[in-house]
């Protein structure tokens, strides 16, 4: 891909271009780069920064910590802040390079898997949302997001970018645009979770454009993930499920999807060196080694397990009796 200023905004457009462009004759993949980059040239952009010197305050700003952020995104942004320092830096001394020794931190995160208690206990909760207005999307919005959640292994911000028409009721199909990795998916569901998915259109969405996103709030906008997990840590402390710095976080439905989804299929004694491949491209991994990590944590928590050869149909876990058979 070329890459040139007029895809950029700020001070730094023609240099931001020349560096995506030296990385791609070196060779090496930049369109997540460039998203990246792009960001960092929008917040230059609202800064109104009008010199293109890379200063230690544009650094700063920068590598301000968002709301939710790992360690490890925030020390990914670093690195990427810091090797375009060095290519600045080669046409104007001024510019400024991140010493390699900042935000090197690499935070342990170990998963959370939800237990059939704790999962039961949470949706008691969110299926008995009242409502405060008669604006409020929670009581209808939240019993199918977490069950998207939970039965998909989706990660949330997938769920709140679906837009209306991403949506195929007669395949039972959702279509995931754009997704990590700048990648498109589809995710086959359950029938009974698509005529949930229906329900809630045909009450929230029958008048809507089709390019609307399917969960909106109370202003008719798109469910941001701050309010969403601000509303997840209250759903938590009324299920009393003890939350510490660490978690449980919302990701951890996507852990506690894809270890079930395992577990199953051991039990089962399916062959994973087929079913895996299957489970990467559901989950939308990068590699077939992001998936290999969750069959070792199920073999960690239920090591009497050993996977057998078998065929390969039914790769959509059914777990949602787990849930429904309480309702």
């Amino acid at each position: 891909m070329k890459y040139n200023a007029e895809l950029f905004n700020s001070a730094f457009s023609n240099e931001l271009a020349n560096y995506l462009n030296e990385k791609e004759l070196l060779g090496q993949q930049t369109k997540s780069l460039f998203f990246q980059l792009r960001d960092f040239d929008n917040m230059c952009r609202q800064l109104n920064i009008s010199e293109n010197i890379l200063t230690k305050e544009i650094v700063k700003s920068w590598l301000k910590r968002k709301a939710n952020e790992s360690l490890n995104n925030l020390s990914k942004r670093a690195s990427i802040i810091r090797c375009f320092g060095k290519y600045m830096y080669r046409f104007n001394t001024k510019n400024y390079i991140l010493p390699s020794k900042l935000y090197s931190v690499k935070e342990k995160h170990y998963p959370h898997i939800y237990t059939k208690d704790e999962i039961k206990k949470l949706f008691d909760i969110i299926d008995n949302i009242k409502a405060t207005s008669s604006k409020d999307y929670k009581p209808d919005a939240m019993p199918v997001i977490y069950r998207l959640l939970l039965f998909t292994g989706m990660r949330i911000n997938e769920i709140l970018s679906l837009k209306i028409k991403d949506i195929n009721y007669n395949e039972n199909i959702l279509i995931v645009k754009d997704a990590k990795n700048h990648k498109d998916r589809l995710i086959i569901i359950s029938e009974k979770l698509c005529n949930k998915l229906k329900e809630y259109n045909d009450k929230h969405n029958n008048f809507a454009d089709k390019d609307e996103y399917f969960f909106r709030n109370s202003f008719n906008r798109k469910v941001t993930t701050d309010s969403f997990y601000e509303h997840f840590r209250k759903y938590l402390w009324q299920a009393n499920i003890h939350h510490t710095g660490h978690g449980p976080r919302v990701h951890d439905f996507r852990h506690t999807f894809t270890v079930n989804c395992i577990h199953k299929w051991l039990i089962e004694g399916k062959d994973l060196k087929v079913f895996l491949p299957y489970l990467q491209i559901y989950l939308g991994h990068g590699t077939v080694g992001a998936t290999y990590y969750y069959y070792n944590m199920t073999l960690g928590i239920y090591p009497y397990l050993e996977n057998k050869s078998t065929d390969i149909n039914d790769i959509i876990p059914v777990l949602e009796e787990e849930i429904d058979k309480d309702e």
